[in-house]
């Protein structure tokens, strides 16, 4: 058990350690105004998929977790819940993406 908390706390660090230094690399690369152009194109399309999947996500793992749960029918109904939503979600989003950048 020691081994794999050990492991993922090292896997953690370096994922943080690679981010944070892209981060720094990119913000001296682009400059100010290249810097907020990327940071606008990652934020938009995380917000908009949030607010597309209207508690999906969340909803699922809580069904998933209670005692009498049938998981195989929570993850049908979630594929089914996701390509409605998905449905809807994207020609909005397509609309609303070039307003938005």
């Amino acid at each position: 058990m020691r081994r794999m908390i050990l492991r993922t706390l090292i896997t953690n660090s370096g994922v943080n350690v690679l981010g944070l230094v892209n981060a720094v690399l990119l913000a001296r690369w682009l400059g100010p105004e290249g810097r907020g152009a990327l940071a606008a194109a990652f934020l938009w399309p995380g917000l908009l998929t949030y607010l597309g999947s209207m508690g999906l996500i969340v909803a699922t793992i809580y069904f998933s977790s209670l005692p009498d749960s049938r998981p195989a029918i929570i993850l049908n109904n979630a594929f089914l819940m996701g390509l409605v939503l998905s449905a809807a979600t994207l020609p909005i989003c397509y609309l609303v993406m070039p307003w938005l950048l």
